[in-house]
């Protein structure tokens, strides 16, 4: 782990509703505070074979390759790790997927009391207003992204131009909202945001780079 670079698929697993996605109370380094579910790909793994894996470990759910879908990809350096020797710390190249949650399928979620304190289901701008990880938004903010996206090509042979015209400016929008929060991040080269665990008594400042986004 001292001279590689790992691949991880993590995932946005998403309410029925729509609005709320899962996240867990991590209580193991990288990552020690609320993420998503997912974990370490396995050579010859693709990230779809990589999530589901990881949610039949974590959540015990079964789910079929085809309800997966592609958010986003994004590296981070941690400053430490669960193998020893921990201060070494360690560097994820890092799948988003995504996929929703069926009604019948709620309740057989659980979680794996061994890397979560506890989980719950919080609104999407809840998250993207709240204190959490900088690398927790972003793949929120390109999943909406995405979602406006979806809705533009649903009606984009419409004969109602108003009503594409709307749907293109919600989508642009997104994009800008997406890299505006970047650009916001990195100002200062430091995020708002600190990783904090008082049980493990840990804390972690976290800095934020995107190469390419620049403030216009």
């Amino acid at each position: 782990l001292d001279n590689i670079s790992k691949g991880v698929s993590d995932l946005l697993v998403v309410h029925p509703d729509g609005k709320k996605i899962f996240i867990g109370k991590r209580n193991v380094h990288p990552q020690p505070d609320w993420w998503l579910v997912g974990g370490r790909m396995f050579t010859g793994e693709t990230a779809v074979d990589s999530c589901r894996r990881l949610l039949q470990r974590e959540l015990t759910l079964d789910i079929h390759p085809n309800r997966f879908t592609t958010v986003c990809c994004q590296t981070m350096a941690w400053h430490m790790r669960q193998q020893e020797p921990k201060h070494h710390g360690t560097v994820d190249l890092q799948v988003v997927l995504s996929f929703q949650v069926k009604e019948d399928e709620l309740s057989k979620v659980v979680f794996d009391r061994n890397e979560y304190d506890e989980v719950k289901w919080v609104d999407a701008h809840e998250i993207l207003n709240g204190d959490y990880h900088p690398a927790l938004k972003h793949p929120i903010r390109c999943l909406l992204t995405k979602w406006k996206l979806k809705k533009l090509e649903g009606i984009i042979d419409s004969d109602n131009n108003d009503d594409v015209a709307k749907a293109a400016k919600g989508f642009v929008q997104s994009m800008r909202e997406c890299n505006s929060f970047l650009v916001q991040e990195q100002k200062d080269g430091q995020s708002n945001y600190k990783v904090k665990n008082e049980k493990m008594n840990y804390e972690a400042n976290v800095f934020v780079k995107a190469p390419g986004i620049e403030d216009e």
